[in-house]
């Protein structure tokens, strides 16, 4: 699953500010925490298309997000001018399975082992109770 994190300018009541967007370009909605280095935090569930997340001063600022499936992305952005080509914008992250950012290694064969545990116990329950009822 991919977010779009896409900071950009926008004018508040004649400020320029940074505006937080996340994309969902998903057909579903997705369920994402969010920090920014500047102190806010949230939750949000997005809806498909463009999301308004936060707005911040300008400056350098790193924006963390995590959602559901063990997804997580962090982008650290610069504006410092709104009025000039310095406008900001917004970068890909995330992808099939839980990535490092920084190394990219795919963790998505650890984050699916619980889930073939499980899965091999739902078969050994279900085979001992068809052997069970076979022998009744």
């Amino acid at each position: 699953m991919l977010l779009d994190l896409d900071p950009h300018c926008v004018n508040v009541g004649g400020n320029w500010r940074m505006q937080w967007l996340i994309n969902n370009p998903n057909p579903f909605a997705v369920g994402v925490n969010w920090t920014l280095t500047d102190g806010q935090n949230g939750a949000a569930v997005l809806a498909p298309g463009s999301n308004n997340i936060t707005t911040s001063e300008l400056g350098t600022w790193t924006m963390d997000a995590t959602w559901l499936g063990g997804g997580f992305g962090t982008l650290t952005s610069t504006i410092t001018n709104c009025e000039g080509p310095d406008r900001g914008g917004g970068e890909i992250f995330g992808g099939p399975g839980p990535v490092i950012p920084v190394t990219g290694k795919d963790l998505l064969v650890q984050t699916m082992l619980p889930y073939g545990g499980t899965l091999l116990v739902g078969i050994a329950l279900l085979v001992k109770g068809l052997n069970g009822k076979n022998k009744k």
